[in-house]
């Protein structure tokens, strides 16, 4: 007689059986609910990292194109506000 089982339960014996632990399966499965190959396990951390140094260097550009806006409109308001008074 041929039990059926949840099929959670079959997904955790396949995966304790070909990587030895269901936690370590676990760790690669992908959003489409894929095992990633062991080799793209760390893809996504290294994705978002560069991610982080791109924004980071994008504010940094950013910051100084503003400092260097408020400076200039700074310089010709006060230009303007001294050819107001003579």
């Amino acid at each position: 007689m041929t039990t059926i089982r949840p099929a959670y339960l079959t997904i955790l014996a396949w995966a304790k059986a070909i990587h030895g632990s269901v936690v370590g399966a676990f760790d690669r499965l992908t959003a489409s609910g894929r095992l990633a190959p062991a080799n793209q396990a760390g893809e996504g951390v290294i994705s978002t990292g560069i991610a982080v140094l791109i924004m980071a260097a994008l504010g940094a550009l950013m910051w100084a194109g503003f400092q260097d806006l408020w400076q200039s409109a700074s310089t010709q308001t006060a230009d303007q506000i001294s050819q107001i008074g003579r």
